[in-house]
């Protein structure tokens, strides 16, 4: 379900690196090589990343040795996996991954992504309160959008900090980055939320996402993990919130909403039976329930939009 399209624009000029390595233990084909962080201020080991795009490049299974990374979202659809647990990744959303932590991205293909990365090393927090407070944060919070507007404003002001540095910007920094940790613990204490944990629908949850494009069933996916298709169902619900079939329909409208914005002259028949579909009428009247317009007039508004 990732898409390799345009690479995100960094706003973070090349200076000094956070290192990264590789993981020493591989949890599945998805790990990989740690990202390369770079961090524009040698003596501010402490990077700010803003997105608001359509297009994800694929983000390898990774992890930070010394440094902590914090995910203030405003808009967005998919999930994110934190060593085994998958969370869902949504707007007004905080998540917070700890040093040493194994994490990943996993966009919904045609959502737009809104949101502001902060990866910063823990020698930032040393000494502080924030420092014990950091390894007792929820890794996923809902925020309200009084406390996502204040995440943000710190965020800015970090980033200033960042960009004209002075004989205080250390302490600046490291204040501000208190003062956010203390928001986000104010936040989790009152909706933090648990994760899809359940490994039988961990591995369901990726055999969709590598075959929401056949025509597959709640059987075959049952005996891919060895349970009953009613177990399946009543676990799948519980554990993400939504069934299975509205989840494959989800994959699949996303993936058709992507074609339809990036192939002017796709059939869309063709596309209805590449996606799964057994009927043209059935992809269109699910098309409509889920984007509230028609294929053909969703593809009409996006190159209208688009300019082409």
């Amino acid at each position: 379900m990732e898409i390799n399209k345009n690479q995100l624009e960094r706003l973070s000029p090349p200076g000094p690196s956070i290192t990264c390595r590789p993981l020493k233990q591989s949890p599945g084909p998805a790990a990989a090589v740690c990202q390369h962080l770079e961090c524009p201020n040698a003596n501010l080991p402490l990077m700010l990343v803003w997105e608001a795009t359509r297009y994800i490049p694929p983000i390898q299974y990774h992890y930070h040795p010394s440094a902590f990374e914090i995910h203030i979202v405003r808009r967005d659809s998919g999930k994110y996996r934190i060593g085994n647990r998958i969370y869902p990744f949504q707007g007004y959303l905080a998540l917070v991954v700890q040093p040493n932590m194994g994490h990943r991205y996993i966009h919904r293909a045609g959502q737009w992504l809104n949101q502001v990365t902060l990866t910063a090393d823990q020698s930032l927090l040393s000494g502080r309160k924030a420092e014990a407070l950091l390894g007792k944060l929820p890794e996923w919070i809902k925020l309200t959008s009084a406390e996502l507007n204040t995440l943000e404003m710190r965020c800015r002001m970090l980033e200033h900090e960042i960009a004209h540095p002075s004989a205080i910007s250390p302490d600046m920094v490291r204040n501000e980055l208190e003062n956010l940790i203390f928001l986000l613990q104010k936040a989790g204490e009152a909706r933090a939320a648990e994760p899809v944990s359940d490994s039988r629908i961990l591995k369901v949850l990726d055999f969709i996402e590598e075959n929401y494009d056949k025509k597959i069933n709640i059987g075959q996916m049952a005996g891919f993990v060895s349970i009953s298709p009613d177990h399946l169902s009543h676990r799948f619900k519980q554990q993400t919130g939504v069934s299975i079939k509205h989840y494959l329909l989800q994959c699949r409208i996303a993936a058709a909403k992507l074609s339809l914005e990036s192939e002017r002259d796709v059939k869309i028949a063709v596309l209805a039976e590449q996606l799964g579909f057994s009927e043209l009428s059935l992809f269109n009247r699910c098309f409509k329930r889920y984007v509230n317009v028609t294929p053909a007039a969703y593809r009409r508004i996006s190159y209208k939009h688009s300019g082409i």
